[in-house]
């Protein structure tokens, strides 16, 4: 395993701790060292990359960046036979899948975690309640 390869996994295994700042700082650390991967690789750190960044923006709640990732994976599933890590069809189809599964999820994730901060906080959904219900009884009088 390559310098970046190992950053990227040390990534995604503080992403599973919680840890955002730190999975970024090896994210960065990773990406700086794709050039030291060797040519038969690349595309596959790449790969490897794309998921934790994509894991990454979706903790942060980021959802346009979620999009361009999810995008990207979803590009990457499509990719012609060259572009294919040199797998057997058979693992590709369950690979390709497993991207759309991943990028698909993450987004509405992401929507679904933004529309919930977009909600009022519960006091003032409270007051919002309240209100409506003393206009309804201005209503019924």
């Amino acid at each position: 395993m390559a310098g970046a390869d190992l950053a990227a996994v040390a990534a995604a295994d503080e992403l599973a701790r919680g840890s955002l700042e730190a999975a970024e700082r090896y994210l960065v650390l990773a990406e700086r060292g794709m050039a030291l991967v060797p040519e038969g690789r690349q595309e596959q750190a790449q790969l490897l990359l794309g998921i934790v960044r994509l894991l990454l923006v979706r903790q942060r709640g980021n959802l346009p960046a979620v999009a361009d990732e999810a995008q990207r994976l979803q590009a990457t599933a499509e990719a012609p036979e060259a572009a294919r890590h040199d797998l057997a069809p058979t693992a590709w189809v369950g690979l390709a899948e497993d991207l759309r599964a991943v990028a698909l999820i993450s987004l509405g994730s992401a929507e679904y975690w933004a529309a919930q901060r977009s909600l009022p906080d519960p006091v003032r959904r409270r007051r919002l309640d309240d209100r409506d219900r003393e206009g309804h009884r201005d209503l019924q009088r």
